[in-house]
């Protein structure tokens, strides 16, 4: 999997505004949100019922699905915020996991996110490589939001325990 520069960030959100069926802007809107606030597709949608706001810190709270744990931790990126006020701080309508995936790469491509990554494949005892050449908007799934949001905050020299935090993830060898 891939996960996103800042700079395709921003190309995904300017196409928002581009968008003219609801389904889609809705379906960008969640998938820049998990890029921004690490999040997993199975968590998004309870961002809204759990906001906090103490003067100007906006801060999420809720239980994880996966693994039960729970994070409390503040919206960090401001465009995090910007979608939220834009829906008026209610989550975006949400689709089914495989039919957001689907349209993510259609989005991705819309909107200009252009490169080829290698990807390679292990089969079976690891004895079977495979690598094949993609654009990096066929790359695009819900998970790459997470990925995204973990290597924005490596890339700001957080350390792996902060991002942890954040990121609700039991291992810091997972993170």
């Amino acid at each position: 999997g891939i996960a996103l520069r800042d700079d395709e960030i921003i190309l995904l959100w300017n196409y928002w505004y581009k968008i003219k069926i609801q389904r889609d802007k809705d379906i960008l809107a969640t998938f820049l949100l998990e890029c921004l606030t690490g999040q997993r597709f199975s968590d998004i949608e309870k961002i809204t019922d759990n906001l906090n706001t103490i003067h100007t810190i906006t801060t999420i709270q809720l239980a994880q699905q996966k693994g039960g744990k729970g994070i409390r931790v503040g919206i960090i990126f401001q465009l995090a915020k910007t979608i939220l006020t834009e829906y008026k701080n209610q989550m975006p309508q949400i689709y089914g996991n495989d039919y957001s995936n689907k349209r993510m790469k259609i989005i991705g491509k819309n909107a200009g996110i252009q490169g080829r990554e290698t990807i390679t494949r292990h089969s079976g005892n690891n004895t079977h490589v495979t690598s094949d050449i993609k654009e990096r908007y066929e790359l695009l799934t819900q998970h790459t939001g997470r990925r995204t949001f973990i290597t924005l905050l490596a890339l700001r020299e957080w350390n792996a325990n902060r991002i942890k935090q954040y990121s609700g993830h039991s291992d810091i060898e997972m993170v």
